[in-house]
């Protein structure tokens, strides 16, 4: 019989206990529900969402620690662009802010109080930047380049929450 036979299950159960353990599904409970009709798109036909703003220490930890950091529904300005790839910005450093967008501006909108935005926009891709003082935040991609991209689809709505988190620990 092989020696790690035994190993193996064991290790596969250990490894998805601590993932039951992590409270990685803690982070979802913690963000607000949505409240009242600020939150229901009224467009036909774009994009719509919730901003949340993360500060603090989402480090896994053993139940029944109490939360380490608070999701927060924020009131920001977006921008949409063209599809935005790496190489059309100015980053800084190796964050995910940028300095400049290279690419062509197609619209602004800005969240709520309860986080939430909409924008009519028709078919096609395109890539959302939060305004984070004088820099814009993008901190998601789709591992072909592109930079927080949506895909916006004839006569239908496309949800896209956006985790600003650069005050956040995982």
């Amino acid at each position: 019989m092989n020696p790690f036979a035994r190993i193996i299950p064991s290790t596969a159960v250990a490894a998805i206990a601590m993932l039951a353990l992590s409270g990685c599904d803690k982070v979802t409970e913690t963000l607000p529900p949505p409240t009242g009709t600020d939150t229901i798109p009224t467009i036909q036909q774009g994009v719509y969402g919730r901003v949340y703003f993360w500060e603090g220490d989402f480090m896994p930890v053993v139940p029944p620690a109490p939360p380490r950091g608070t999701i927060t529904p924020v009131q920001r300005t977006l921008v949409v662009h063209t599809p935005t790839r790496f190489d059309s910005v100015e980053q800084v450093n190796y964050s995910a802010f940028y300095r400049r967008i290279l690419t062509q501006r197609i619209g602004t909108t800005a969240s709520n109080s309860a986080g939430f935005f909409q924008i009519p926009l028709a078919p096609g891709r395109y890539s959302f930047f939060v305004v984070e003082d004088s820099l814009f935040y993008a901190n998601g991609g789709d591992g072909l380049g592109f930079l927080l991209p949506v895909t916006v689809v004839q006569d239908s709505l496309t949800r896209l929450d956006i985790n600003i988190t650069y005050k956040a620990t995982f």
